[in-house]
């Protein structure tokens, strides 16, 4: 505003200058961001664990609507809450990895929605197989553990595929951006420097090296790589 500028015109030059250095300085700091309560570095780590969360927190309410379901259905709970001990490993894997910045958890996340995406997939072509032949009843009884009567098996295999298609797309959409922040996570772990000798003859050096690894990668420009 107008009357702001007047005012630091007429201040000291002094408390003018640390106010703008004050600006420079807020200007300099990123702001802190968060996402589902857990703290990231940046807006490009706030969009991967945005989609990540978004497709882990999509697909997990599927999975405990299918508990829920199957629960009252069969009565068994421990054989169907068995079903959400993958998913909720994968989410205490995903917020130790946003939490501790580690990549290990990280790759765990991504390993694990790649395979509960694929065995969920390779059920439903078991079941689709079993659809094609026309025997419904078999689709069915390769869903639950005890095989439903006549009338309920087309309802059983319904309900599967309604769930399994959202489910399989959500694991596989988490684990591509999962696979993006655990490549972000371990490039934020490499330092570099370069060492310019080219007024020796000798090639530029590039230094790279991960924090806390066991030692230094030297690659200079004619390509010779080796380890300090």
């Amino acid at each position: 505003p107008d009357w702001l500028k007047q005012l630091l015109s007429s201040l000291p030059s002094g408390v003018a200058m640390a106010g703008e250095e004050s600006e420079d300085l807020e200007a300099l700091v990123p702001s802190t961001r968060a996402i589902f309560g857990l703290k990231v570095a940046d807006a490009d780590e706030a969009r991967t664990v945005s989609r990540v969360g978004m497709s882990t927190v999509g697909f997990s309410l599927l999975l405990v609507l299918d508990f829920v379901v199957h629960l009252f259905r069969d009565s068994n709970a421990m054989h169907w809450l068995s079903h959400l001990v993958i998913p909720a490993l994968l989410i205490a894997a995903g917020s130790t990895a946003v939490i501790q910045r580690s990549p290990k958890a990280a790759w765990i996340f991504h390993v694990g929605s790649v395979l509960l995406g694929l065995t969920h997939a390779v059920v439903l072509a078991i079941v689709a197989l079993s659809l094609l032949n026309g025997d419904t009843e078999a689709a069915a009884c390769n869903i639950r553990k005890h095989c439903p009567g006549p009338k309920a098996a087309l309802g059983t295999v319904a309900w599967f595929v309604v769930v399994s298609g959202p489910v399989i797309i959500l694991c596989l959409y988490a684990a591509f951006h999962s696979q993006d922040f655990y490549m972000q996570l371990r490039l934020g772990r490499f330092l570099g420097r370069a060492d310019h000798r080219s007024n020796n003859g000798e090639a530029s050096v590039a230094v790279v090296f991960e924090q806390d690894g066991p030692g230094e990668r030297c690659v200079d420009s004619s390509g010779d790589d080796r380890n300090l």
